[in-house]
């Protein structure tokens, strides 16, 4: 499958001004998602690259970029305003590049949970939908549905992939949250944990491309 990358850069009003992006466009292009990082890692982590070119091998673009923290080089991530601010700008960018592609926010862990708090306060009209790369519910050992309770507000279809193992997410607590909401899908992965990887005995296999073929299925579903 052919698809190109592109470094970018999004404008926003806040500091550190600019921020850094990498697009991932195939051929042909078939929707495009806006994919923030996780808490600990930038844009250009490997499971961030690794679906990004799982996802265009399935005619699905990818804009990776930092949030505003990462960008400044912080370890913490700081202000949820100003993360959601950096996804908004970002969404808003590929708007105008492709107003004519459907287009959904997602993210890795923090990066998905900013995402759909964006969706609960500001939602943008032209996101056709939220997923999430491993939800993290609440902190490990602290089982908690607090975190998810924005989610009620997301008027749009929302997609869940979950490590069954994830100890940011209590299967059980998961399970319940996705079954109260109007619209949402939730796909577990048996034995995985919070990163999508399994034990060794289990399997060495990465999750990825299932992970990818997961949201292209959704996508394609959500937008016939």
């Amino acid at each position: 499958m052919a698809y190109s990358v592109h470094d970018i850069t999004i404008d926003i009003d806040v500091d550190p001004g600019t921020l850094s992006g990498l697009l991932t466009i195939p051929t042909p292009l078939e929707a495009l998602i806006v994919l923030s990082h996780g808490a600990g890692a930038g844009m250009k982590h490997s499971f961030m690259e690794e679906l990004s070119e799982s996802l265009a091998n399935k005619n699905i673009g990818t804009l990776r970029f930092n949030l505003p923290y990462m960008e400044m080089g912080k370890k913490l991530p700081g202000s949820p305003k100003k993360a959601m601010h950096g996804i908004k700008k970002a969404a808003q960018q590929m708007y105008q590049q492709y107003p004519h592609t459907p287009m959904f926010l997602a993210g890795k862990s923090y990066g998905g949970r900013m995402s759909s708090t964006l969706m609960a306060e500001d939602s943008l009209h032209f996101i056709h939908g939220v997923v999430f790369y491993g939800f993290p519910l609440h902190a490990p050992g602290k089982a908690s549905n607090t975190r998810g309770e924005h989610l009620f507000k997301v008027q749009k279809p929302l997609l869940f992939l979950q490590g069954e193992k994830d100890k940011l997410a209590q299967l059980d607590l998961i399970e319940t949250l996705t079954s109260s909401l109007g619209d949402a899908t939730l796909c577990k992965y048996p034995h995985a944990d919070h990163s999508f990887k399994r034990p060794k005995k289990i399997s060495s296999e990465s999750l990825i491309d299932q992970l990818a073929s997961d949201t292209a299925n959704w996508i394609k579903r959500e937008n016939i």
